[in-house]
């Protein structure tokens, strides 16, 4: 078996309902081992004091439930908050002119901050504008989490495994 928790930056286990990034070890307290074929680097970038970084974020709850938030370089920085694009996207996406969203940090006018930008794919013939989104997410959630910024496309660029690009969407 293996122990799997969620810790912050600095090492130290979270509290509930603090994301941070899951790791396990194994249960019988040896060191976790990963290696990747021919790449070393990797392989020590992903073990850190015996525990195997996944690179995924989460939180528990109270009860030790773990819930995933996600992946760690698509987590967007915004004044000192780590907001997950999976929650933005979950919200958009249940617009009823939305086919599939697709939330990024972009550049801020601050240091080390971003600011979330929404690409967007509209149902055919719809004539929502970013106004009317961005009024339609006022009450659905948090103020933090609201695009500044709204980009509607014919289509979202994909990998062959029909995962959205998001590096593609930051431009």
């Amino acid at each position: 078996g293996r122990l799997v928790t969620i810790i912050d930056e600095n090492g130290n286990e979270n509290a509930s309902h603090v994301i941070g990034e899951i790791v396990s070890r194994p249960r019988d307290g040896g060191n976790a081992k990963a290696e990747y074929y021919k790449n070393p680097e990797a392989s020590t970038e992903k073990v850190k004091d015996g525990w195997f970084h996944t690179g995924d974020y989460g939180y528990k709850d109270e009860e030790g439930w773990m819930f995933f938030s996600d992946r760690e370089r698509q987590f967007i920085r915004h004044r000192g908050e780590n907001i997950s694009s999976l929650e933005i996207e979950s919200v958009i996406d249940k617009h009823t002119d939305v086919v599939e969203s697709a939330a990024v940090g972009v550049s801020s006018e601050f240091e080390f901050d971003q600011e979330v930008k929404i690409s967007v794919l509209l149902k055919p013939g719809s004539k929502l504008t970013p106004e009317e989104l961005i009024d339609w997410c006022q009450d659905r959630m948090a103020k933090y989490l609201i695009p500044r910024y709204v980009d509607f496309r014919n289509s979202l660029p994909k990998t062959a495994t029909e995962r959205v690009q998001k590096n593609k969407l930051v431009v």
